[in-house]
């Protein structure tokens, strides 16, 4: 397996509280403000009572957030969950799941905990996945992520599409970090059946703490997963506060993503300033190479900020993986780059 790419909360057993948290990729800037709002006027039987089986008003919101069927949506508790959902109700152990590397390490950990054998895929030089490579991996599953994490790159809908209709079995098409962009792909699932697109709650929304995620696939694949989903696997409080955010949250959260995609490109260009070579970015992180990653992360780690290491991705080598927050949050990284510099 490749080298893994993990955050870092401490160094040699010290906890930094004051830290600046650009790890994890989560909304600096809090919660979506419905959520909050919705927390604060909570009913009771929220609480008490059970959540419906599976989670039929939240899907229903997601339907006409997307603009998709309600039988063409399921809902998990978070992407990592639902991957392992679809996985079990799609594949069978033994069977190859091919993804483009680098990726998403947690798609290879959720695969093989299913008895499926990986095969990694090198992205092409500009960061393009390389179709004709992974559809004669001859995979039953192919797993791909647009913006792609950790290089925050987009694919094409001619490569998807090129995979989809290639591919000897399901392709699951991450898209956590969609908002961020200009790209996505969800109108595929009313033409190919062999197609899953993966949402998340957990970026744009602020809502990673609830774990709610969602899937998009055509009416009979989403029936298969909510087979293997089983019931009750969400809680009605996460669902309620998804629902509130998407009723009454939407361009707050749109707003949100804004700044996030400002502050964002006036970053990678204070970076470059510093003579350094982020890769251009679609999502809300920026990924920075570095020689000798860990002692840059260990550095900016002093100065109280925490940021992901990731050591020896394929074609890049070691780099930073940085969450992009506020402007005043990104301008103390540059600032502590510069000192360290």
């Amino acid at each position: 397996m490749r080298p893994e790419y993990e955050g870092m909360d401490t160094y040699n057993g010290i906890e930094n509280r004051a830290l600046i948290d650009l790890g994890q990729n989560t909304n600096r800037w809090g919660m979506n403000p419905a959520a909050k709002r919705a927390l604060l006027n909570i009913d009771d039987d929220i609480i008490f009572k059970y959540p419906t089986p599976y989670g039929d008003d939240l899907k229903d919101e997601i339907a006409k957030y997307v603009g998709v069927n309600f039988d063409q949506v399921s809902i998990g508790s978070g992407s990592y969950d639902h991957l392992d959902t679809i996985i079990r109700a799609c594949s069978k152990p033994g069977q190859v799941f091919a993804i483009s590397n680098p990726s998403l390490p947690v798609a290879e950990l959720v695969a093989k905990m299913n008895c499926l054998n990986i095969s990694l895929v090198d992205f092409k030089e500009n960061y393009s996945i390389d179709t004709d490579a992974l559809v004669d991996t001859g995979a039953q599953v192919i797993f791909l992520c647009s913006p792609n994490n950790p290089t925050g790159t987009i694919i094409s809908a001619e490569e998807i599409i090129a995979v989809i209709e290639r591919a000897k079995g399901l392709v699951i098409l991450d898209e956590a970090y969609s908002e961020f962009s200009n790209t996505n792909y969800d109108e595929l699932i009313n033409k190919y059946d062999n197609l899953v697109i993966l949402r998340t709650f957990s970026k744009a929304f602020g809502l990673a703490g609830m774990r709610i995620g969602y899937a998009l696939a055509s009416n009979e694949l989403t029936k298969a997963i909510e087979i293997s989903r089983g019931i009750f696997k969400t809680s009605a409080l996460s669902e309620y506060i998804a629902s509130q955010c998407l009723q009454n949250g939407v361009d707050e959260m749109k707003n949100i993503v804004n700044e996030t995609i400002d502050s964002r490109e006036k970053f990678i260009a204070d970076l470059k300033e510093l003579s350094l070579n982020p890769i251009e970015s679609e999502a809300n992180f920026v990924l920075v190479p570095f020689n000798d990653a860990q002692i840059f992360g260990e550095k900016l780690f002093s100065n109280n900020i925490s940021v992901r290491v990731c050591i020896g991705l394929a074609g890049i080598g070691d780099a930073l993986r940085i969450t992009i927050g506020p402007k005043t949050e990104m301008a103390l990284v540059i600032e502590a780059l510069r000192k360290i510099l």
